[in-house]
């Protein structure tokens, strides 16, 4: 007896996700849908159930990318101070992370692009 080899796991981008969207609602089947994508009807199923979801995060998808940079940047060297600190046994508390991300940002704010947002540390 052959064993078949495992499935893979196909992730669909948001553009095909849209694409088998725009295909159900001009009309087409589900089954119809699949074989043109090359993807199960229940596949296809579960992207229609998600619909409002996908749709959403595709017009979400510029607040999304105009993200404070200067955030992303502290939180990456934010996290890199911690792991530090964890490394040299060092015990750290939530006030000393929070100024100290407040620190990383004035400091990045600084020497960053002009109209980013004011960051409040929570």
């Amino acid at each position: 007896m052959a064993s078949n080899p495992p499935k893979t796991r196909k992730s669909l981008t948001l553009k095909d996700k849209i694409k088998i969207l725009d295909s159900l609602a001009s009309g087409q089947t589900a089954a119809a849908v699949g074989r043109k994508f090359a993807l199960n009807e229940s596949t296809i199923r579960t992207v229609k159930r998600n619909e409002a979801r996908i749709r959403n995060s595709v017009t979400g998808q510029e607040a999304k990318d105009s993200r404070d940079i200067v955030m992303d940047k502290m939180e990456k060297a934010l996290l890199i101070w911690i792991e530090d600190n964890a490394q040299k046994r060092i015990p750290l508390n939530m006030e000393q992370i929070l100024e100290k991300a407040l620190r990383l940002y004035s400091f990045l704010q600084q020497s960053a692009i002009p109209k980013v947002q004011k960051y409040l540390a929570t």
